[in-house]
C-alpha cells in the first residue's frame, strides 16, 4: 500500500493528502524515517571534510582524536572566504610545556633546550591563537618577548608581545592573542603554530608555556 503523497517544500517531509488511504501508523513511520535521515538534525562525526558540501550542512569534525577535541562546523556557501566551514562550537587544540628554559637572542626563536609549545592544525583556514607564559626572574632591567612562527599567510602585522621586567628578581606574566591564516595542514604538510621567544638584554627565562588554538573558519 502506497505511503503519503504530499511533502513539504524544503525538507520534503511526507504527509497524507485527501486522496491517500487512511493508515496512521504507516504515515507516522514515513515521517519518522525521513526525519531520522536528515543529517542537519543529526550531524555526523567525521575525520575529513565532505567532498561535496551543501549550504547549511553541519558536521562534527574530529580534530584531535587523542584528546577528544571535536569541532561543530556549518557550511555557508555565501561566505566570501575560501574557507566556508564556519566554527559553531567545540573545544580548542592545546599544547603545554611546563619546563623553564632560557634564551639570550634579541630576535624571536626557540629556547635553548625545549622549543614550543607547538600545535599542528588538522585543516587549512583562519584560527584564533592564544599564547602565554611566565618569564623571569630578571637579572637587570630587560624586555622579554613572545611571538609565533608558523605557516602563516599573510603573516600577522604584529607577531610579538613584549613586557618590561623592572630589575633583578622581577617576574612577568605574558599573553597574546592573534588571528592567523594557516595554508598548510598538519605534521605531514608542515602546518603548525609554535611559540618563540626573545630578550633585549642578558638571559631571559620562560616557563609554564601554554598555547591554545581554535578555528574561526576552515576549508
Amino acid at each position: 500500500m502506497a505511503g503519503p503523497s504530499g511533502s513539504t517544500p524544503i525538507l520534503t517531509l511526507p504527509y497524507p493528502i485527501p486522496d491517500d488511504t487512511v493508515d496512521v501508523p504507516r504515515d507516522i513511520q514515513a515521517l519518522a524515517t525521513k526525519l531520522d535521515g536528515i543529517s542537519s538534525l543529526r550531524p555526523p562525526l567525521v575525520s575529513s571534510l565532505p567532498g561535496t558540501p551543501v549550504d547549511g550542512q553541519e558536521i562534527y569534525y574530529l580534530a584531535d582524536p587523542t584528546n577528544g577535541v571535536i569541532w561543530h562546523l556549518r557550511y555557508r556557501a555565501a561566505s566570501a572566504s575560501p574557507y566556508k566551514w564556519e566554527f559553531v562550537g567545540g573545544s580548542e587544540l592545546r599544547a603545554w610545556v611546563g619546563t623553564g628554559d632560557t634564551t639570550t637572542s634579541p630576535t624571536l626563536g626557540n629556547l635553548v633546550s625545549t622549543p614550543g609549545p607547538t600545535i599542528f592544525n588538522p585543516l587549512v583556514g583562519d584560527y584564533l591563537v592564544r599564547a602565554g607564559c611566565q618569564c623571569g626572574p630578571a637579572s637587570a632591567i630587560q624586555n622579554a618577548s613572545i611571538g609565533l612562527t608558523s605557516t602563516l599567510s599573510p603573516a600577522p602585522g604584529d607577531n610579538q608581545h613584549t613586557i618590561s621586567l623592572g630589575g633583578a628578581g622581577w617576574y612577568g606574566l605574558m599573553e597574546m592573542t592573534r588571528v592567523v591564516t594557516l595554508t598548510a595542514v598538519g605534521q605531514v604538510a608542515g602546518g603548525f603554530v609554535q611559540m618563540q621567544y626573545a630578550t633585549n638584554a642578558g638571559t631571559a627565562t620562560f616557563s609554564r608555556r601554554v598555547m591554545t588554538m581554535y578555528p574561526l573558519r576552515v576549508g
